[in-house]
């Protein structure tokens, strides 16, 4: 095992893919709590970043304007929720999880490229226009 600024670091093996997760100004410390949520002590941000385990999918995977967009969410706290911002002008949403921790919300976007977010983790959503009708709003 390495040290890293005081924290132990155990070397990663080819079998692991590397994802950045941005977080404050340099981040020193990190910790597990027992629902899987990582946090990241910032030293000169003086703050701490909460990273969920969430995984977010979205059904279908190229929507239409205006055709309903699932949101499938699992990973969670069981029975806890999930925050969902869909990135566009509606309001914030909390999602109620069940027992494994999964649950779903679904939004209608108009036409564009949104950034989702379920507890803070970004899910990207493009919007093409309706083949069938001249305009979508």
């Amino acid at each position: 095992m390495a040290t890293a600024r005081g924290l132990a670091v155990a070397p990663f093996s080819a079998a692991f893919s590397t994802v950045t997760i941005p977080a404050g100004t340099s981040p020193l410390a990190v910790a597990v709590a027992p629902n899987g949520n990582v946090y990241v002590g910032n030293a000169n941000s003086a703050n701490v970043t909460e990273i969920s385990p969430l995984t977010v999918t979205t059904s279908p995977t190229s929507p239409a304007c205006a055709q309903p967009v699932t949101f499938n969410i699992s990973g969670g706290t069981p029975n806890g929720t999930a925050v969902v911002n869909f990135g566009d002008a509606s309001p914030t949403v909390t999602v109620p999880l069940d027992v494994t921790g999964s649950g779903q919300r679904t939004h209608a976007y108009t036409v564009g490229t949104f950034t989702a977010t379920v507890n803070g983790n970004p899910t990207s959503v493009i919007v093409s226009p309706t083949p069938r009708r001249r305009r979508c709003r």
